[in-house]
């Protein structure tokens, strides 16, 4: 009798679901590590351009609590995919798709542009580059695990090395012609690296995509319902100006 009793009584205990699917619990957004200046880890504190703006709209202004997590890349999406990380900060692909929903409005909106050398006589030819198709002559580099790179640039004459700084400074001691890149995180990191010989051209190709970063929740995540506040946040940001500042924190330009 005091068996049955106590199975009666567990029955009666409320299931309560794991913190990470409870609408109060953090919400939790995944990152590329070392992704600088978007968002990287520096001695157990979050930094980073993206972390600025999802800690000023999410924690400041919408008052959710938010934590931050840094992986590689591949394993952030599948974290994200699997529902065990509620969010990413990235373009919707139609991959992307599938497992998460977006916000309406971009956090970014940045078009890729082509670094060269600054005394290159190849300039005066580039700044007449209207598609991407018109640089099949040129030599190109990039770095592996760049996505967009390894699919729209495989049948280029490219050079790739193992990251984005190994690859500018190849650019930089002339191993290639150019390098197509975020203008905002190449910029970055062209100064973190104290590299003064390399340029952007004023040239946007009509068929390359804008990189336009929204915020992807997990479909089955608690959190999906606040988009449309977080869209909101967003514009205001915009029409403050608090969104340009925090870009000018990191001496570039808010797209």
């Amino acid at each position: 009798m005091r068996l049955l009793t106590f199975i009666f009584f567990i029955t009666l205990i409320p299931f309560k679901q794991p913190l990470a699917n409870d609408a109060d619990s953090p919400f939790t957004i995944a990152y590329h590590e070392g992704g600088k200046p978007w968002a990287w880890e520096d001695k157990g504190k979050a930094r980073g351009i993206l972390i600025d703006i999802t800690e000023e709209a999410l924690r400041n202004r919408m008052q959710k609590k938010v934590k931050h997590y840094f992986y590689p890349w591949r394993r952030a999406q599948k974290l994200v995919e699997s529902g065990k990380i509620d969010a990413l900060i990235t373009n919707y692909t139609q991959q992307r798709q599938t497992y998460s929903i977006a916000s309406n409005t971009y956090v970014t909106d940045i078009k890729r542009m082509i670094f060269v050398r600054e005394n290159s006589r190849l300039i005066p030819e580039l700044l007449k580059i209207k598609q991407l198709s018109q640089l099949s002559h040129f030599s190109m580099g990039n770095y592996i695990g760049n996505n967009w790179a390894e699919k729209k640039l495989k049948h280029f004459n490219i050079q790739w090395a193992g990251n984005v700084e190994a690859a500018l400074k190849m650019l930089s001691a002339g191993r290639f012609d150019i390098y197509l890149g975020n203008p905002v995180s190449t910029a970055y990191k062209l100064k973190v690296l104290k590299i003064q010989n390399i340029v952007a051209l004023p040239v946007l190709m009509s068929d390359i995509k804008s990189s336009k970063f929204k915020l992807l929740i997990n479909k089955n995540s608690d959190h999906v319902a606040l988009i449309p506040e977080f869209d909101k946040t967003i514009i205001k940001m915009k029409n403050d100006g608090s969104l340009q500042r925090i870009f000018n924190q990191y001496k570039t330009i808010a797209p």
